[in-house]
């Protein structure tokens, strides 16, 4: 007799974790007590409101949500009158209920007696649970911030919270730069610190060693996400804090920027910044080596034979007597064979020419004489680097097409010559190269110059929009470079490992599923595990998010997220338009004494009018002029008359008659006793 396999037992249901067993318990509670005091009515509509609200992410049915709740609790507080008469005639008639709460106080009805309680009760409950209709949207909102959260719905929050703290952070930090001093521990403030291990802050404020900035820099952003007031800050703070000469070379062409970096130099206090090409550069500086050396930057050459060829040549027209070119002009006059055997006549070189085809030397004077026509004598002026202490290299790429990249070339070949052998040991100077792939042959020549003037006192920050612009010699250029300044850009996987890595936890949460078809949500058990891992420090979604002004500082295997100050120039007090100049008091005329003679009103106006016009000022007595002649013997003054009756009293600071001219014979002169300011009419 064949025997039944046993079934296989059912798997048990794990429980929740117990405090999702405790919010589901409290709401059910709050559900029961929600449908007494509310009605079937109002929980209902509050349940439709609450699943319209969840299916918005920006929150804004919630917000209207409760401006409608918040409206019917008004239109319940207007009413208030007629809907406390109903809870009062409801107490009343539900008062004998209590006794089954309280039967030795109250004597609880028969059980046959409750339909007609009921009867008589439904009235005031209708009333009241139609009322209560006013409040579904703020039920609504209950039941969306009460409703049993899944294990999903935890961590949305908890990645929420995160992302409002660090927006707050961002905030504070927005408003902490405006006011950012110039230093901060003897070093220049770049920004405010928002989170790293690079310990580089000192106090409130993100600074940069002048150490560090002098092991070089590189910056890598997109357009317009505040690299360039990263670099102007810099510039700035190199100049104004470390003393440092400033150079800019744009390699992009930007007359705002070229605006915006004279101001800052302005306000570091450099009062002259040169300009190029507004003002022509001196390219003619130094030996007959160092020109070679910047003459054969200029061009590419893609055959061996042909880079020869210009090298000799180029060689014996810098190496040709009386010294080395210091012009354009001259140089492409002896890019002439025939000029440069005139030059030679009777030296040994003179047999070198002879090697030459004039077809090899004619193609390269002809390249030489295309790049120096396109500058029109831009580096055959007057200043160079060791002459000004802040300098913009304007590099006009529209204009210059083609000869962009010869002219950024020629000029860093001059800047390292300038290091190596014009500028004093103990001076440091700062050159700043904007978009640097835009002039650079290979990442090999960039190298070169960080090894070339790191040990001079120079320091070099050179931007690009990303790492693949950098060219196929990035990494050298990277290893070179003491730091590394990211702002967002869109390939940050290849610079970040150079911040380090740190030990990171993962969580691993156990859940459950609970519910049936489309409604089955998973729900935490309690459990979980932790596992331990390196990964990055700075995550490299976090770098593609950056918003302008944040950067993300690298050195030394640490990294500091900071958001940059900008440079702001000085505030001037608005001027004040001068105040007029107060009018001046009339003179105070005494009383005209005429000895007997009348004047009317018209003859009295026209003397004061005169003598206001000729008294002097009275900051300073009038002095008489000496007579030409000798003055004749005083003639002591005639005594005053007696005043009139009734009449007033003379002033007394009004003594001295003024001098004037001969009075007209038509008016005989009146008496002046007491010292009127009327002169003469």
């Amino acid at each position: 007799m064949s025997t039944l396999a046993p079934l296989p037992p059912r798997p048990t249901r794990r429980p929740l974790a117990p405090q999702t067993i405790q919010e589901q318990q409290s709401r059910l509670v709050s559900l029961a007590l929600l449908l007494i005091l509310t009605g079937p009515g109002a929980l209902m509509l509050a349940g439709l409101l609450a699943a319209f609200v969840q299916a918005d992410r920006t929150q804004r049915r919630a917000r209207w949500c409760a401006l409608l709740g918040l409206a019917g609790l008004g239109v319940i507080a207007f009413r208030w009158g007629h809907l406390g008469a109903t809870l009062a005639s409801l107490t009343r008639t539900t008062q004998p209920l209590l006794g089954y709460l309280q039967p030795s106080l109250i004597t609880p009805p028969p059980p046959a007696a409750l339909p007609a309680l009921f009867a008589q009760s439904w009235p005031d409950v209708r009333h009241f649970w139609l009322t209560m209709l006013l409040l579904a949207p703020l039920l609504a909102l209950y039941l969306q911030n009460t409703r049993v959260k899944t294990a999903e719905d935890r961590e949305r929050e908890r990645l929420a919270r995160d992302t409002a703290r660090a927006q707050r952070a961002l905030q504070r930090a927005q408003h902490q730069c405006a006011t950012a001093p110039d230093a901060a521990g003897g070093s220049l403030v770049l920004g405010v610190p928002l989170g790293g291990d690079l310990a580089w802050s000192h106090g409130a404020w993100f600074t940069y060693p002048a150490a560090n900035l002098g092991r070089h820099l590189v910056l890598i952003g997109a357009s317009n996400t505040g690299k360039t007031e990263t670099s102007k800050r810099l510039a700035y703070g190199a100049a104004r804090t470390y003393g440092w000469r400033v150079f800019y070379l744009d390699c992009k062409g930007d007359e705002a920027t070229a605006a915006e970096f004279t101001t800052a130099m302005h306000t570091a206090g450099i009062a002259h910044v040169a300009h190029f090409p507004s003002t022509t550069y001196d390219g003619w500086r130094g030996d007959s080596t160092a020109i070679l050396n910047r003459l054969l930057a200029v061009l590419d050459y893609t055959e061996p034979y042909y880079r020869d060829m210009t090298k000799l040549l180029l060689s014996l027209a810098v190496d040709a007597p009386p010294g080395p070119p210091r012009s354009s002009e001259e140089l492409l006059a002896r890019l002439r064979l025939e000029h440069l055997l005139t030059l030679y006549r009777g030296h040994p070189e003179a047999q070198e020419l002879t090697g030459l085809r004039k077809e090899d030397a004619q193609a390269a004077a002809n390249r030489y004489r295309s790049f120096f026509r396109a500058l029109r004598g831009g580096l055959d002026g007057r200043w160079a680097f060791e002459d000004v202490a802040a300098g913009y290299l304007l590099l006009k790429g529209l204009e210059l097409r083609d000869q962009t990249a010869s002219l950024g070339r020629y000029l860093l070949e001059d800047f390292a010559h300038y290091v190596a052998v014009r500028k004093p040991p103990d001076e440091r100077v700062l050159l700043i190269i904007d978009e640097f792939p835009a002039i650079a042959v290979g990442g090999a020549n960039a190298a070169t110059l960080f090894e070339m003037v790191r040990f001079r006192g120079a320091g070099v920050i050179v931007t690009a929009q990303s790492y693949a612009g950098m060219g196929s010699d990035a990494d050298r250029i990277l290893g070179a470079a003491g730091g590394v300044i990211l702002h967002q850009c869109a390939d940050p996987e290849r610079l970040l490992p150079r911040a380090g890595l740190q030990v990171s936890f993962q969580r691993r949460i156990s859940v459950a599923e609970r519910g049936m078809g489309r409604g089955v949500k998973e729900y935490a058990l309690g459990e979980g595990s932790l596992a331990v891992q390196d990964s990055l420090k700075i995550h490299p979604d976090m770098v593609k998010r950056l918003q302008p002004g944040e950067c993300v500082v690298i050195a030394g295997g640490a990294a500091q997220h900071i958001r940059v100050s900008r440079v702001r120039p000085p505030r001037r007090s608005p001027r004040r338009s001068p105040r007029p100049p107060r009018p001046a008091a009339p003179p105070v005329t005494p009383p005209l004494i005429t000895d007997g003679i009348a004047l009317d009103d018209a003859t009295r106006q026209r003397c004061r009018t005169v003598a206001a016009r000729r008294m002097p000022p009275r900051s300073s007595p009038a002095v008489p002029s000496p007579p030409p002649e000798a003055p004749a013997a005083p003639t002591p003054d005639p005594a005053p008359p007696p005043p009139r009756a009734g009449g007033p009293t003379p002033p007394p600071e009004a003594a001295a008659p003024i001098s004037g001219p001969a009075a007209p014979p038509s008016l005989p002169r009146p008496a002046d006793p007491g010292g009127s300011d009327i002169a003469e009419y």
